[in-house]
């Protein structure tokens, strides 16, 4: 266990796709950033000393920094920068324009989620079927329709800048109960 009491996590990328991108294996990155002091530094330096010391790109710095941190325990399930983040999605038999309506009608939108009364819509994109949403809790939701078919949708939801791990775990259960309200009363 680390030294922090945070769970480890194996990356989510495999060490070939790693290794192929960046020249590394994981455990190469590791023992890299450990013997660079990585583990004392905050997120943002890890991903920098990564991107502008090997010539990464923006998206592998960060990759490799949010593998660093999971697996060296420096990072909790969901735990990201600016607080914690969780996602849910369903499937829905109906047609897209039926569900993304239920999000971006605000009285429709409220018959199913209460809680959007108190929120402030940031932005809609008609063109990717999503939106953003602050939340009165001060955290963020992004909500997007993809169509599967025709007549069938899938539902997604991330909430972001959430508190701490119990708020996550919270969001999780919320949202997954939410979406299956969505489901039952598009279906």
């Amino acid at each position: 266990m680390p030294a922090t009491g945070k769970k480890t996590q194996e990356p989510k990328i495999s060490d070939a796709a790693v290794e192929k991108a960046t020249g590394k294996r994981w455990e190469q990155w590791f023992t890299e950033l450990d013997d660079a002091g990585a583990a004392a530094w905050p997120h943002k330096q890890i991903a920098k000393h990564v991107h502008e010391g090997y010539m990464t790109t923006f998206w592998w710095a960060q990759s490799i920094a949010v593998a660093y941190e999971n697996k060296r325990g420096l990072r909790e399930k969901h735990e990201m920068p600016d607080g914690y983040q969780i996602q849910r999605t369903k499937r829905i038999q109906a047609s897209p324009e039926a569900v993304w309506k239920l999000w971006t009608d605000p009285q429709q939108r409220e018959t199913w989620l209460p809680e959007s009364a108190g929120a402030t819509v940031r932005n809609i994109r008609e063109d990717k079927r999503n939106i953003r949403l602050d939340w009165p809790d001060g955290s963020r939701v992004l909500a997007g329709v993809r169509a599967l078919d025709a007549e069938k949708s899938e539902c997604g939801v991330q909430q972001s800048k959430l508190a701490d791990a119990t708020a996550a775990e919270e969001a999780k259960t919320y949202w997954a109960q939410k979406l299956a309200e969505l489901k039952t009363k598009l279906e």
